[in-house]
């Protein structure tokens, strides 16, 4: 189940990067790299760069994902379900 939810994030993350310019390498690496914090990213991110020059959007749903990564999957899920919040 956790890797089945790994994978969701990742591909949701690669599809939100993409839209806004980025291409697939660097999507893909950045998110990877954002969501399992590996360290440095491919492409435009890549070890001798920094993600300066990505938009502003970006930057903040990779900042997102750092956190999510950080967190653990299932303590950010668990502010989604509405059973959380009746209590």
């Amino acid at each position: 189940m956790l890797c089945f939810i790994y994978f969701i994030w990742i591909t949701a993350s690669i599809i939100l990067t993409f839209f806004f310019g980025l291409d697939i390498i660097t999507a893909l690496s950045s998110t990877v790299s954002a969501l399992s914090s590996t360290g440095p990213a491919l492409g435009s991110a890549g070890p001798t760069t920094t993600y300066a020059p990505f938009p502003t959007s970006v930057k903040w749903i990779l900042a997102f994902y750092m956190l999510i990564g950080r967190l653990e999957y299932y303590t950010v899920l668990i502010f989604f379900v509405p059973a959380f919040w009746k209590k």
